[in-house]
């Protein structure tokens, strides 16, 4: 009899204490998991305002072919892979864009001039960000086709 209530004593502590070593547990795992969530947002969120600043070398300029993704049609600060179809090179920053703009599917190599609304060939247009500063670009049919779409969209230049 006497055993059986201190094995149920010990039972209980062991019980006591399996319950606070488990709380101790899931707080250390609720801690480290914000822990990781606040270091991963902070380096996101440097990076984006990175990324924002290195657009800022083209705001004022026309964007090389070679920086430039055509099939998504994103500045890419990397290197891009390139690819010669019917004697124009076109950009893909990855081996699935290369193979939109081999394929042309959904006429990857064109864009609309946002000025003259003429189909434009993106291997031999000029090239420039949009305003948002998202890393877009927009094709033109020419440089002048550009400050004149400025002048007339945004009141610039």
């Amino acid at each position: 009899m006497k055993n059986r209530a201190y094995k149920r004593a010990g039972n209980a502590k062991r019980l006591k204490h399996d319950r606070k070593k488990n709380v101790l547990f899931l707080f250390i795992g609720i801690v480290g998991f914000l822990g990781i969530i606040l270091i991963s947002s902070h380096l996101w969120l440097n990076h984006d305002a990175h990324e924002d600043s290195s657009y800022d070398s083209y705001i004022n300029s026309q964007v090389p072919s070679s920086s430039v993704c055509m099939a998504g049609d994103l500045l890419k600060k990397k290197a891009v892979l390139s690819v010669e179809i019917d004697d124009e090179v076109y950009y893909g920053c990855c081996e699935k864009c290369l193979n939109k703009l081999i394929a042309n599917e959904n006429n990857e190599r064109y864009a609309i001039d946002p000025y003259s609304n003429k189909q434009v060939n993106k291997a031999d247009s000029y090239i420039r960000l949009t305003e948002e500063r998202s890393g877009k670009v927009e094709y033109f049919e020419s440089e002048s086709n550009f400050y004149d779409y400025a002048k007339k969209q945004r009141g610039m230049y």
